[in-house]
């Protein structure tokens, strides 16, 4: 949906592909949201604070720390909790 774009909108899984891709979850039915290349930044070094590369989390610590990243989206953590139940 972004390609043609040169970045400034980009695709934001609300559950990173790298933590999809530990739990055995298809990217393709992902929720995901369209942000600026700037918010898109921020929020990927948000998350990579919460739960730093290199290890597996299970679906618990994953919904936690998404549920402080996206503390002033909701309906972002209501899409995480039903996507990894």
């Amino acid at each position: 949906m972004t390609r043609g774009l040169k970045g400034t909108l980009q695709a934001h899984h609300l559950v990173e592909v790298r933590h999809l891709k530990k739990l055995f979850l298809t990217t393709g039915k992902a929720p995901s949201v369209i942000l600026s290349k700037a918010d898109h930044a921020i929020m990927t070094i948000t998350l990579q604070k919460l739960l730093p590369y290199g290890q597996t989390y299970t679906k618990s610590q994953i919904i936690n720390a998404y549920k402080q990243a996206y503390s002033s989206n909701k309906e972002w953590v209501d899409l995480v909790v039903e996507f990894l139940k």
